[in-house]
């Protein structure tokens, strides 16, 4: 047990929720595409200046990344591109849609792929599909995503999870995370937002057995659907995102202070920074005075068993950037002092 968790979400109350739930009382409606979502997404999409149609809300963000890779219409058992240094559920999520995992070491520089990288690596052209991942919430370039898929011929979908603060409506399939550890939470959910009419119809079908019109399925697909009681604390989230941003922007920026760290212009439920130095005795310290730390993607997609198969060569990028970054305590009511005194430890040891 810790005196400092690496994260303490604070989801909304029962009085702030209590308006939303007699909204689904008085509709009798739970879930299949209910009011509260219906509002969510509309909502959602006002937030990044985008039309209803494209944005659309699922039962987690894993599914979300299922559901728009098999949006995308490419053969079974095709390969699809992904970065070493990502969650295990990116990997997941391509399995679940009846794709390959083609795992690639990540760029030297950002520790993630980009379109020169990927390239660069031969062993990824064969690949119509990649699977793009925001680096613990960081901006993607869409535009050179998008031109880079469309002078190619390929398929791009970007798993921005904690990256609600950043995404850029595009015609790339952006899949966020809204579970109880993001910054906007709906408790368990996420949302598809894309740009391409017929590729958000093709989602929508997706994520309701592929039934598109009628009780007959069109296309592969699963129970993707967010429910409304799930709709209602995302509702509650988004009243309250502007104070919820700021007090994590607070901590993110406290943290950048005391470390020496330019501070980043976004935010997310996760602070993770770079550190140069021994980090597993700053993990260590940090848990003698019961403080928790966390690596959030662990030493790379290529030391899980599971993914064993998808893997070709050695990693050494995904590693040093797996040894570099700690996940350090971040949640709205981290106290001032309480930053301080982890960041006193972190910079003694390193």
């Amino acid at each position: 047990m810790f005196d400092i968790p690496v994260c303490r979400p604070l989801l909304p109350t029962l009085s702030a929720i209590s308006p939303y739930l007699q909204r689904i009382d008085s509709a009798r409606s739970y879930t299949n595409q209910g009011p509260l979502v219906e509002l969510l997404e509309r909502r959602l999409a006002a937030h990044f200046n985008v039309d209803h149609t494209n944005v659309a809300c699922v039962s987690s963000a894993t599914m979300g990344l299922m559901l728009a890779l098999l949006a995308c219409d490419v053969e079974v058992g095709s390969n699809c591109n992904l970065p070493s240094w990502t969650f295990a559920a990116t990997a997941h999520a391509i399995l679940a849609a009846c794709l390959t995992p083609r795992i690639v070491d990540v760029e030297p520089s950002t520790g993630t792929l980009s379109p020169q990288w990927l390239d660069a690596c031969s062993a990824a052209d064969d690949a119509p599909v990649t699977l793009v991942v925001s680096l613990f919430g960081a901006p993607i370039d869409t535009l050179s995503w998008a031109t880079w898929a469309g002078e190619r011929g390929r398929k791009v979908v970007i798993d921005a999870a904690a990256g609600f603060d950043t995404v850029v409506p595009s015609p790339l399939p952006t899949v966020v995370s809204l579970h109880a550890t993001k910054a906007l939470t709906s408790a368990e959910g996420g949302f598809v937002i894309c740009t391409d009419v017929s590729l958000m119809d093709r989602i929508r079908e997706a994520r309701n057995f592929g039934f598109s019109l009628s009780r007959r399925s069109q296309r592969a697909g699963f129970n993707g659907k967010m429910s409304e009681y799930h709709a209602a604390v995302g509702n509650v989230a988004l009243d309250r995102w502007r104070s919820t941003r700021e007090n994590f922007d607070r901590v993110i920026r406290r943290y950048g202070n005391g470390l020496g760290i330019t501070k980043q212009s976004w935010v997310s439920a996760t602070a993770v920074f770079p550190l140069a130095g021994n980090v597993e005795r700053a993990e260590s310290e940090l848990t003698k005075i019961r403080i928790e730390t966390r690596r959030w993607w662990g030493r790379g997609l290529h030391t899980h068993p599971a993914f064993l198969a998808y893997c070709d060569g050695l990693y050494p990028h995904t590693e040093i950037h797996s040894n570099r970054h700690l996940g350090l305590p971040c949640f709205v009511d981290l106290q001032p002092e309480t930053i301080d005194k982890i960041v006193e430890t972190v910079r003694r040891v390193l």
